[in-house]
């Protein structure tokens, strides 16, 4: 259970961080030109940190039971990460 809530503990970290840097400086001036009019003024927090939770414990459940190193660790969880935003950018791409 303690190895459960330590991978938990980090994969939430490094969502928070890793999504900050993407959002808040790599794709800023990307999703603001082409989604300006969608986006919203303050993200809709509460719904941000459900989705946080959320993908965390995926990460926990699905790729960390599988790895049995870093190096298999982290391609599980990018496969997951992949899987995971290619069924939401897909299903934006065929329904908007």
């Amino acid at each position: 259970m303690k190895t459960l809530f330590i991978g938990y503990c980090a994969a939430l970290a490094s969502l928070a961080v890793l999504d900050a840097v993407w959002l808040g400086v790599v794709s800023r001036e990307f999703y603001k030109a082409r989604l300006g009019h969608l986006l919203l003024d303050q993200p809709n927090w509460p719904v941000a940190i459900l989705f946080y939770l959320v993908h965390a414990l995926g990460i926990v459940v699905f790729p960390v039971p599988l790895a049995a190193s870093w190096l298999s660790a982290a391609l599980y969880g990018a496969l997951f990460g992949f899987v995971v935003y290619a069924a939401y950018d897909l299903t934006n791409l065929a329904t908007l």
